[in-house]
């Protein structure tokens, strides 16, 4: 049966094969080198600054362009960010506490970047038909794919953590519109008070390649359109009219014993996180924040060539590449394959991106998905979607708006 990689510009958003890099190594510390005092330090004229780190699981390798060090500053967040927020590990954290409330039948209240969050992980839920599903992380622990102990389920347990899946199980209500910093201030000491007493309780193709079981590639590559652009020319009214004095606060409900896990998304959100910091930082003029297979490319060089992406060969060697992608301005690139997490049994390969409607790891006839697009949440959350639905399905999201259905970085 021929392997496919899927490659499609989907009116903004860019579908392909790749592993990233920036082809400049000047001026590059390691994670050890790396001091305080280096990322303390301003200079007058624009530096490179490198670091490579784990967080969220993963590694977070780190390049900055410009008078200042933020590569710590920038760790510090994404580590907060999971902490806090996106991990089911964290009793303390946010997603943790939603679903201990479940659990007991109540609602939580959650603050505008986790109403967002949820809201477009549930958008491109319903958009996919649930081929991207945020409640599907029991079933993900289930095949322990990226564990020390991976194994094939039994038919009974992947139909029994199915029936406790839906993204439809899961409801978000809008509570009030209020001043953001009051709002802030109250939501946060609401967190902090229930999770204190709560506690342990809870493209048009620019480049299509195909491969059969021999390994053989054929590359055909066409010419950008005007059209391609129309994700980036058309923005979504509702969030660009939001002011800095009000904004919605929301509760969330799940339904039976269903939980939330925003884990496929979690890489692309951190980009988010981290280009929100970025925009503050007047020192910074560009940067390439790899969290494992998601990517934020941030501004611009110093010397204002483009970045570049090297497209992995998924059936190569590490580092083995098809091709190099060019890259302009600030976007996210993230990438889902077979060849990333999996085991072998009975000469079979198990990958780690599964089917919501099966249980069992997605049967495409894709290898790998890459997307680009000027949405951190929505490029990593897509490549699951369109690894899952395949090539002929994936296509159709070229006429995606996500600037119309999905909120951006802000």
């Amino acid at each position: 049966m021929k392997k496919q990689i899927l490659s499609i510009i989907m009116a903004g958003c860019l579908l392909l094969s790749m592993t990233a890099c920036s082809s400049d190594k000047k001026n590059t510390k390691s994670a050890s080198e790396q001091t305080t005092a280096d990322a303390s330090t301003s200079t007058t004229s624009p530096q490179e600054y490198s670091k490579t780190d784990f967080v969220m699981s993963t590694v977070l390798s780190e390049k900055i362009y410009g008078t200042k060090d933020v590569t710590q500053d920038i760790k510090e967040e994404l580590d907060k960010l999971e902490k806090e927020q996106l991990s089911w590990r964290e009793d303390s954290s946010i997603v943790s506490k939603i679903n201990a409330d479940a659990q007991k039948g109540t609602k939580t209240k959650l603050d505008s970047d986790m109403t967002s969050w949820v809201e477009d992980s549930l958008e491109l839920a319903k958009r996919s038909n649930g081929a991207f599903d945020p409640t599907i992380g029991r079933l993900t622990r289930l095949w322990n794919i990226e564990g020390d102990n991976p194994k094939v389920p039994s038919k009974q347990e992947i139909k029994n953590t199915l029936k406790d899946t839906g993204y439809t199980k899961i409801h978000l209500e809008k509570v009030e519109t209020q001043n953001t910093d009051t709002t802030k201030k109250n939501v946060d000491k609401d967190i902090k008070d229930n999770t204190d007493k709560n506690g342990d309780a809870a493209k048009d193709t620019i480049n299509s390649i195909a491969q059969n079981t021999g390994d053989n590639m054929v590359n055909n590559e066409a010419n950008n359109t005007p059209d391609n652009t129309a994700l980036n020319e058309e923005r979504l009214e509702t969030t660009d009219k939001k002011t800095n004095t009000d904004e919605s606060i929301s509760s969330i409900y799940i339904e039976d014993q269903c939980t939330l896990d925003l884990g496929a998304v979690g890489k692309g959100i951190a980009c988010d996180v981290a280009q929100n910091y970025l925009k503050q930082q007047k020192e910074v003029s560009g940067a390439v924040i790899a969290v494992g297979g998601s990517i934020l490319l941030y501004g611009s060089k110093v010397d204002g060539t483009n970045w570049n992406v090297a497209v992995q060969n998924p059936r190569g060697k590490d580092g083995e590449a098809m091709g190099v992608l060019s890259l302009s301005g600030t976007t996210n690139v993230s990438t889902s394959g077979d060849y990333e997490k999996y085991f072998m049994q009975n000469g079979k390969r198990y990958h780690h991106i599964l089917d919501p409607s099966t249980g069992y790891p997605a049967e495409s006839s894709l290898i790998s998905v890459t997307v680009v697009s000027d949405n951190g949440l929505l490029s990593d959350g897509l490549s699951t979607a369109c690894f899952v639905l395949g090539k002929e399905k994936g296509e159709t999201f070229r006429n995606l708006r996500s600037r119309r259905h999905f909120h951006r970085p802000e």
